[in-house]
C-alpha cells in the first residue's frame, strides 16, 4: 500500500523490554564431575547424574540406572553369582564399562560375564548394598561377638575398592574397620596385615593405619607379641618394616637411647651364656585379658636384633638409627585399653 498525501503517521510505539540487572552474581558454572559417558561409550548415553549419594538420587535418574543390560559378576572361589544392572555399576566406577582398560589391557567380561574369584563375597555383598542404598552397615549397632568378623570383612571390602577404584566407599570402610576393632578390643595379626601390603599402593592410608598397630604391638610391654612376630610381614614386605619402625620413632617421641658407644663395655662382649648383662627387667604379663591400664610411652624395650640388621644391611641408617633411639623416658599419654591381637591361626 503506498503512503497517502496528508497522511500523519501516529507515534512508532517502542516493545517494552525488561531492565538490564547489573547483578554481580557468578553464573553457577556447569557441573563438572556429571558422569558423560558418550566420552567412551558408542551405546546411547547414560543419564547424566553427579556423583552423590545414590539414596539421594531422584526417583527417575534411579529408575534409569535400574535399566539397561544386567552384568553377571562371579565372586569367590565358591563361585557365588550376582546378576546386577550395569549402568548403576558404570554410575559408580569405569571397573565395570566394558570398553574401559586397567593398565592398557580389557577386564575379563566376555559375554555380559565378569569373574572376581580373588575376591571375597562377604565383601562383595557390603559393595552391592552401598552400590544400591549408598550406605553400610554400622558396626556399632551390632553384638560384641560379630564386630572382629565385620571389620575384617571391611578391610577386604577396601582392598576390593582399592582394585576398583571406589575411594569413597574406602573411607567408609576403613571407618568401620577402626571402629570394629576399638570396640571388640582387637586387633589383626601378622597374617591379617599381609594383605594389606600386597594390594594397596605404597601411600595408602591402610597401610599407614596397620604399621602403627603392630608399632602399638611390639612396645606394648603386657603384649604377647614382639617385633619378631611379625618376622613373615617384615620379609614379605621391606615396606612394611620400614614404616613400622619409623611409627615406633614417632609413637615414642624420638626419645634417644644412651649412646652405646658409653658405658658398660661388657654389653658388647662376647659371653658363653649368651646372657644380656643388662636386661630388660619389665614386667611383662600373659594374661589374654583386655588391660585397663597401659603403660606409659616411650618405654624401655629389647628390639630383634634381626630387626636392626635388616635395616642396616638395606642401607636405611637413618631408620637403624631411629630404632635405636627408643629408650627410657616418660610421657603423659596413655591408653584407656590395650587390644589384644586377633589371632590368624583360628579355624
Amino acid at each position: 500500500m503506498g503512503h497517502s498525501l496528508g497522511r500523519v503517521d501516529g507515534p512508532v510505539l517502542k516493545t517494552p523490554t525488561k531492565p538490564i540487572s547489573h547483578s554481580d552474581a557468578t553464573p553457577t558454572p556447569p557441573n563438572t564431575i556429571e558422569r558423560i559417558y558418550s566420552n567412551y561409550r558408542s551405546e546411547p548415553e547414560m543419564p547424566q547424574t553427579p556423583q552423590q549419594n545414590i539414596g539421594d538420587s531422584s526417583a527417575k535418574i534411579f529408575a534409569e540406572l535400574l535399566s539397561g543390560p544386567m552384568l553377571e559378576i562371579v565372586v569367590g572361589s565358591e563361585e557365588r553369582h550376582w546378576h546386577l544392572h550395569q549402568n548403576l555399576l558404570v554410575h559408580h566406577t569405569r571397573f565395570f564399562d566394558e570398553s574401559h582398560t586397567v593398565n592398557g589391557e580389557r577386564k575379563r567380561i566376555k559375554e555380559g560375564k565378569l569373574e572376581l574369584r580373588d575376591e571375597d563375597p562377604t565383601a562383595f555383598e557390603l559393595l552391592v548394598k552401598w552400590m544400591y542404598q549408598g550406605k553400610i552397615d554400622d558396626v556399632s549397632w551390632m553384638p560384641k561377638d560379630v564386630k572382629w568378623d565385620y571389620a575384617f570383612t571391611c578391610q577386604k571390602l577396601y582392598l576390593l575398592c582399592e582394585r576398583i577404584g571406589l575411594q569413597e566407599l574406602q573411607n567408609q570402610a576403613i571407618d568401620q574397620f577402626r571402629r570394629g576393632c576399638h570396640e571388640a578390643g582387637l586387633v589383626p595379626g601378622p597374617e591379617e596385615m599381609k594383605p594389606i601390603y600386597e594390594r594397596t599402593r605404597p601411600s595408602s592410608p591402610f597401610r599407614r593405619l596397620i604399621s602403627r598397630i603392630a608399632a602399638r604391638q611390639i612396645m606394648d610391654p603386657a603384649s604377647e607379641k614382639d617385633a619378631s612376630s611379625y618376622k613373615d610381614c617384615f620379609a614379605l614386605s621391606p615396606d612394611f618394616a620400614v614404616d613400622v619402625i619409623n611409627a615406633i620413632k614417632v609413637g615414642t617421641g624420638g626419645s634417644l637411647f644412651d649412646d652405646p658407644t658409653e658405658g658398660n663395655s661388657c654389653r658388647y662382649h662376647e659371653h658363653e651364656d649368651e646372657h644380656d648383662p643388662e636386661p630388660d627387667t619389665r614386667s611383662v604379663s600373659t594374661e589374654s585379658t583386655l588391660i585397663t591400664t597401659a603403660p606409659k610411652w616411650p618405654m624401655k624395650t629389647q628390639v630383634p636384633s634381626f630387626l636392626l640388621s635388616y635395616v642396616e644391611v638395606s642401607g636405611l641408617l637413618s631408620t637403624s638409627v631411629a630404632l635405636r633411639g627408643i629408650a627410657d623416658g616418660s610421657s603423659s599419654k596413655t591408653a584407656a585399653q590395650r587390644p589384644r591381637i586377633r589371632s590368624s591361626d583360628r579355624v
